[in-house]
């Protein structure tokens, strides 16, 4: 498991999900990971890293993943996101490791 995973595993235990478009879970990403981003007017910074390392945990099967429509009249804001939340069988994994 890569940093990242864990970053974001551990993240999971203390919400019960996460979405690009959560911009203190997108902040903490990129703060610890200084990762490239695009700054944005509104909403959320654009994270590609961070959405491609979701996508990587879902399809491994850490994660569970579920589509929230969002209702926002702003031009170039997403009709809809993939929401994450982390399966409960991980939950141990990412509780007892302190260090990778």
């Amino acid at each position: 498991m890569n940093k990242k995973w864990y970053f974001i595993g551990k993240y999971l235990l203390n919400t019960e999900a996460v979405s690009v478009t959560d911009e203190e879970f997108v902040d903490s990403y990129i703060k610890e990971f200084n990762v490239k981003h695009k700054v944005t007017l509104y909403g959320a910074y654009k994270c590609y890293d961070l959405g491609r390392q979701l996508s990587q945990m879902y399809k491994r099967g850490f994660l569970d993943r579920f589509i929230i429509g969002i209702n926002a009249p702003i031009d170039g804001f997403p009709k809809w996101v993939y929401t994450y939340s982390l399966r409960r069988e991980y939950f141990n994994l990412f509780k007892d490791n302190k260090e990778i």
